[in-house]
């Protein structure tokens, strides 16, 4: 299965469980987590069967937006876009805005476009749907949550930037005696660590990296109304803020013991 933890979640949240058979809001009959092919009237399942029909419903799903999908997907993009598919459909999602504008590399306009996808036939009438209102709203969240990779790397980049400012050279001096007081260039670089070697950094990579996974870990026909994304969120952090609180601490207490380490260690070895 390639959809990750949080877009699993994401759908068991908006899809529900029921182990006897329904009727859904659009009047399909509906079992287990969203299962409709097999759904039938009097159907009673155990929550284990109905485990095994997610799966084999978001395989379909998941296998739709590897042929569709002709640009690379983080993991959040896709698990992101597997929900949708999940509840709109293979077919529906083939002729989507979504998928044509990410396949032109319009991530953002793809993003904005999930949101389209809230409305139901109510009695023949498309309508506007609130849970799919607030689906559409956390898929697209998900959808443009950076991965902890992704948040790593970036922060990489900007030590590295900033590195790189401390090596130039300093602004020519006015006259001898002010150049005189500028550090020699060899002496700074000596005082500092490669960042590959850095201990400090790799520390903060830790805390950026676990914080990220955590909160990933943490959070699917067609109108163009704008929807709250901030609800759907609150939502979900009121519903597992004891887990949330307690990753939150060893991550930071974890995050915390490492970089002062890592400050003595440098210490040790004179590095600073």
């Amino acid at each position: 299965m390639q959809t990750n933890q949080a877009g699993l979640e994401l759908i068991k949240m908006f899809e529900g469980l029921r182990l006897e058979a329904y009727v859904d809001a659009v009047g399909v009959w509906t079992i287990g987590y969203g299962h409709t092919k097999t759904a039938r009237r009097g159907m009673v399942i155990t929550e284990e069967q109905a485990e095994a029909l997610l799966r084999e419903d978001l395989q379909d799903a998941e296998n739709a937006v590897n042929r569709l999908v002709k640009v690379p997907l983080n993991e959040n993009e896709f698990s992101a876009l597997a929900s949708l598919v999940f509840n709109i459909g293979s077919g529906n999602f083939q002729k989507s805005t979504v998928l044509r504008r990410l396949n032109a590399e319009d991530r953002v306009g793809a993003a904005d476009a999930i949101e389209w996808w809230n409305k139901g036939r109510v009695n023949g009438v498309l309508t506007t749907l609130p849970g799919l209102v607030r689906r559409r709203a956390a898929e697209k969240a998900l959808f443009l949550t950076p991965t902890a990779q992704e948040l790593l790397t970036d922060l990489l980049v900007r030590a590295t930037d900033s590195d790189r400012g401390i090596e130039e050279a300093p602004p020519a001096a006015v006259d001898q005696g002010l150049e005189s007081r500028v550090p020699p260039k060899e002496s700074s670089r000596a005082r500092r660590d490669a960042l590959s070697s850095s201990r400090t950094m790799q520390g903060a990579g830790v805390a950026g990296a676990a914080g990220a996974s955590a909160v990933g870990a943490g959070t699917t026909m067609n109108t163009e109304q704008p929807t709250t994304i901030g609800r759907t969120i609150k939502d979900y952090l009121v519903t597992y803020q004891s887990e949330i609180l307690i990753a939150i601490g060893v991550i930071i207490l974890l995050a915390a013991l490492f970089i002062m380490f890592a400050r003595w260690d440098d210490w040790r070895k004179g590095k600073r």
